[in-house]
């Protein structure tokens, strides 16, 4: 029979730990908030819902508004993710990068 890892994806590894915050980069999180502001404002807007699939009944409107909201949640994680460090939970350290 063939090993399977399926349980290690839902129990976490005896080698993981937390990041401790020596080891947070400033870069990583302005990329990651970058990322999510920019996928907020993709999803809350009408693009994923033109061309083929425009049709309502592949798209129905409680799906367009569960998208739009999925969107609004991305874009309100950039901002938190964006401001942190420098509005709120000022005490993190970051590690010296090139930046």
């Amino acid at each position: 029979m063939i090993p399977s890892n399926i349980l290690g994806v839902l129990t976490p590894a005896e080698g993981s730990r937390k990041i401790p915050d020596e080891e947070k980069c400033l870069a990583c999180q302005l990329m990651g908030s970058a990322l999510c502001l920019a996928g907020g404002i993709y999803f809350m807007s009408e693009i994923p819902f033109q061309g083929s699939n425009a049709s309502t009944k592949k798209n129905p409107l409680w799906w367009k508004n569960s998208v739009k909201s999925a969107g609004l949640g991305l874009f309100g994680y950039g901002i938190y993710r964006g401001g942190e460090g420098w509005l709120w939970n000022k005490d993190i350290k970051y590690k010296d990068t090139l930046f």
